[in-house]
């Protein structure tokens, strides 16, 4: 590699090419598009005819159990998206199957085609591709809510200890925050 002149209007440049970003975006494009693709797929799976499927997310995990609506709340929703006729897919990642497993058996839904468990089933190329296709997210305050939100999906979050005024949450027409003022909250 060339030696590096931070002195230089081109250092940036010049230390990019040697650490190989470049290289590694392209990757990662080519690897979220893939997964575009993929997502594209499952969703056109779904399809009924000229009906495009209604997609309902629900990620019922996170990595604070402090931060988790209780499953059977989750649960309450995917009966009632289902019954309505919506494709409900919930996500979970590593730690959180049980939790999504719980959510699964409340709702009763196990076996039927219109649940589509997706725990620990995604690379995260993918989860941000099947976020992206959702018609609505309903998350925990959690890293896969943030992503649903950069995606552009309407996004439900459900928001226990942490608050708004910390600066980290889903904003804008789509996003809709929920929480409860409890003395216990910062």
């Amino acid at each position: 590699p060339p030696a590096l002149d931070y002195r230089t209007p081109d250092y940036a440049a010049n230390a990019a090419r040697c650490m190989d970003l470049y290289g590694a975006k392209r990757r990662a494009e080519a690897k979220y598009a893939e997964a575009l693709e993929r997502a594209a797929a499952f969703r056109e799976s779904l399809r009924q005819g000229d009906q495009e499927p209604v997609l309902l997310g629900l990620h019922p995990g996170s990595v604070w159990g402090t931060k988790r609506w209780l499953p059977s709340g989750f649960a309450e929703i995917a009966r009632r998206a289902a019954a309505r006729g919506a494709h409900v897919l919930v996500f979970a990642g590593p730690g959180e199957e049980g939790v999504a497993r719980d959510v699964i058996a409340l709702s009763e839904l196990k076996g039927n085609p219109l649940l589509h468990d997706l725990s620990c089933a995604l690379t995260l190329p993918e989860l941000a591709a099947y976020l992206r296709m959702l018609n609505c997210y309903v998350s925990n305050d959690s890293g896969p809510m943030h992503l649903a939100w950069a995606q552009h999906t309407p996004v439900t979050a459900l928001f226990g200890p942490t608050v708004r005024e910390l600066g980290f949450f889903p904003r804008g027409d789509s996003a809709k925050v929920f929480e409860v003022s409890l003395e216990c909250r910062p």
